[in-house]
């Protein structure tokens, strides 16, 4: 990026100077108000012009990234809701949990890639309790969605 930079930059000031030499050979007509003016509102059209790409390419990468980002959200309401499905049957169905959790972080890993790794560490290894209360496992997800989300925001 930084290439990219400078390389602009050097390519901006060496067509200014070699604007500044050629002046010196063209004729009075092209150096007149009138075409002046007329430069004046092509470069004004060309920079409407690149303000409305611009625009427009931003307009499309958030449209992208909402899309993207319901998807997931919809996945990780639909993951919760069969894990709360689950845990109404009670410890019979504690391996299925485990199950679920395993195949969603690993699904997690492979959906994102190396540059942008999945906070791994946030996510717990250890059983959900089978026994006890509701809250109790309540608790237990929560806590892994409160660590994710810190992780995540790093």
């Amino acid at each position: 990026m930084t290439l990219i930079s400078v390389t602009l930059f050097v390519a901006l000031v060496g067509a200014a100077f070699l604007g500044r030499r050629v002046r010196r050979y063209l004729p009075e007509d092209h150096l007149s108000a009138e075409s002046k003016d007329a430069v004046k509102l092509a470069m004004g059209l060309v920079a409407t012009m690149t303000a409305l790409v611009l625009g427009l390419l931003v307009s499309s990468a958030k449209g992208t990234y909402d899309t993207t980002r319901s998807e997931v959200i919809q996945m990780a309401a639909k993951v919760a809701f069969l894990d709360r499905v689950l845990a109404l049957y009670g410890p019979e169905a504690a391996e299925a949990r485990v199950e679920l959790r395993a195949v969603v972080a690993d699904a997690a890993r492979r959906i994102w890639s190396p540059r942008f790794p999945w906070p791994a560490a946030a996510i717990r290894r250890d059983r959900p309790p089978a026994s006890g209360t509701a809250a109790a496992r309540r608790r237990h997800w929560r806590g892994n969605a409160h660590a994710c989300r810190r992780s995540s925001r790093r």
